[in-house]
């Protein structure tokens, strides 16, 4: 349920602020053995770092009390859309307590050594590859070294170093259907000094609410889970495992109840999640929101390179001088011009504008310099931080970059983008005539049809109308490209995929309706180098 116990990188990685309360009665044959208590808390934040925080407490038969915390920090980095690789480390420290009331040999070596080290320091590492439902990680549980009898007979300690203890572990998940989800687990624990372990595990979600798994532990013993959840935020689970086949008569089975909890909504911010607690395949509506969040992220973020840096005396500040500009797009959408402002010490005015919805609120962090930046072609960017807020109060903060113009420059885009209609209006009563002529046309241009089956990529095109500037088997390249579009004026564009054919859309334009796209197809093959459009209509399959 919370691989954070055995890799600190998979600190936030639930998308959700999370919560999650362990219960382990083990060998109930045995009287006094041990018992073990343990609460951990961890969430993503902004910027793809993950904290978390744990504590436990063992009792081993009111002899030995342990009580240990830790703290954790990750780091998400973002290969591609798909691909993701986390960092996490982990450090603390805790006690242990010992009743020497009731030993039988007060002065053995190995009790002393506890009273001597009563206090310790603990610290991990891990590190996680994810490829879409595939995971794998690599941890070290003791990154700090320790004194530990090995042969009771003995009173020298054998020193046991990070690198004798190893953890490797790797699962997928996979959805059979909408409801119902397998989930095969492998694990191997290396031990220098002990005996490594291989352990398997096939756990089934059962409409997202029930779960059942069974595990193997290479000579050791059998582990059989079950539990419910709810809504996709809350948990529990009961795990009864069989203890060692050989001598289970003698220990007895043990026994752990483990309890999650998502605190609040997801994150906006979490980047690549996976959650045990959500397992459900992701809905159109999230997979959608999901695109148009890389989309906006790709463009203004992670594809120029940043080549040059330029200081500036002067901040950068919002100018409202023009009062409030709003446009309306081809699509009907309202949106509305925020341009920051520079004045050089030569007097120029330098000036940035951005497009964002009308009913949003966009905040500018600060009215500090801004950082510049020269793209490959030469142009001058500024990336200004934003707080954005949309109508249903949800907010989220980002970057975005845009290239710095004069301040006649922008006035000009302003002027061409609110124009009124009265203003076309005797143009457009002059070409009725030849718009008549050319209906012919719209209706003999011929879309390219294709049928297929819905895919689970996070960038997997709906089914709709498009009008496709271009295909790629590359995404990097088809990125680039959606982004030239993007500073030509296309501020629709965007990158799709579809599984079946296994090639990148750069799409610039999209509509339920043909005629529509038709007619965009038109004016747009008008344009210099936009005569190799085309149109395609996806039909999509779910099953």
């Amino acid at each position: 349920m919370n691989p954070y116990l055995y890799n600190p990188a998979y600190a936030g990685v639930e998308g959700h602020s999370v919560f999650y309360g362990l219960y382990q009665q083990q060998w109930s044959g045995i009287n006094g053995a041990p018992t073990t208590m343990h609460g951990s808390f961890h969430a993503p934040l902004p910027g793809g770092i993950g904290i978390g925080f744990s504590g436990y407490n063992i009792e081993q038969g009111g002899l030995l009390s342990t009580t240990a915390g830790k703290a954790s920090v990750s780091y998400l980095l973002t290969l591609d859309l798909k691909h993701n690789i986390r960092f996490g480390l982990s450090v603390g420290g805790g006690s242990q307590m010992l009743d020497y009331g009731d030993l039988d040999d007060p002065f053995d070596p190995a009790y002393a050594n506890i009273a001597d080290n009563s206090a310790f320091g603990l610290a991990d590492f891990g590190l996680t590859y994810h490829a879409g439902h595939f995971n794998f990680g690599f941890s070290i549980p003791n990154l700090i070294s320790y004194d530990k009898f090995i042969d009771n007979d003995s009173s020298n300690p054998i020193r046991i170093k990070p690198l004798d203890n190893l953890m490797l572990q790797t699962y997928f998940r996979g959805h059979l259907s909408d409801n119902i989800a397998i989930e095969p687990h492998l694990v191997y624990r290396y031990n220098n000094y002990g005996t490594s372990q291989l352990e398997g595990t096939l756990l089934l979600h059962l409409f997202h609410v029930i779960w059942v798994s069974g595990t193997y532990r290479e000579d050791m013993n059998i582990v059989g889970t079950a539990g419910v959840k709810l809504k996709g935020r809350f948990g529990l689970g009961y795990s009864y495992e069989t203890g060692n086949l050989n001598i289970m008569n003698d220990l007895g089975p043990s026994h752990e109840i483990h309890l999650g909890i998502h605190l609040g909504k997801r994150k906006p911010h979490a980047k690549h999640t996976s959650s045990f607690i959500n397992s459900k395949r992701p809905e159109k509506e999230e997979k959608e929101e999901e695109v148009d969040t890389v989309v906006i992220e790709k463009i203004d973020t992670v594809i120029i390179e940043r080549t040059d840096t330029i200081a500036l005396d002067k901040p950068w500040q919002l100018d409202d001088t023009r009062g409030e500009v709003l446009k309306t797009t081809e699509n009907g959408d309202e949106q509305k011009a925020i341009v920051v402002q520079h004045a050089s010490q030569d007097g120029t005015i330098e000036e940035a504008i951005t497009w964002v919805p009308a009913d949003e609120s966009w905040e500018m962090i600060g009215d500090q310099t801004k950082e510049i930046r020269t793209n490959p072609e030469g142009n001058t960017e500024i990336g200004v931080q934003y707080v954005k807020t949309n109508k249903e109060g949800q907010s989220d903060s980002l970057v975005i970059w845009e290239p710095t113009m004069s301040k006649e420059a922008i006035d000009s885009i302003i002027d061409r983008a609110t124009i009124k209609p009265e203003i076309e209006k005797q143009p457009i009563e002059e070409v009725i005539p030849e718009v008549e002529e050319v209906i012919p046309e719209v209706e003999e241009v011929i879309p390219e049809v294709e049928e297929v089956v819905k895919g689970n990529h996070l960038l997997e095109l709906p089914a709709g109308v498009y009008l496709i500037a271009g295909v790629f088997e590359i995404y990097e390249n088809a990125n680039k490209f959606s982004d030239q579009l993007f500073l030509e004026g296309y501020h629709e564009a965007l990158v799709g995929f579809v599984s079946e054919k296994g090639y990148y859309y750069v799409v610039i334009y999209r509509s339920d309706n043909l005629t529509q796209v038709k007619s965009k197809l038109l004016r747009e093959n008008k344009k210099k180098d936009m005569d190799e459009i085309w149109i395609k209509i996806l039909k999509v399959n779910n099953q």
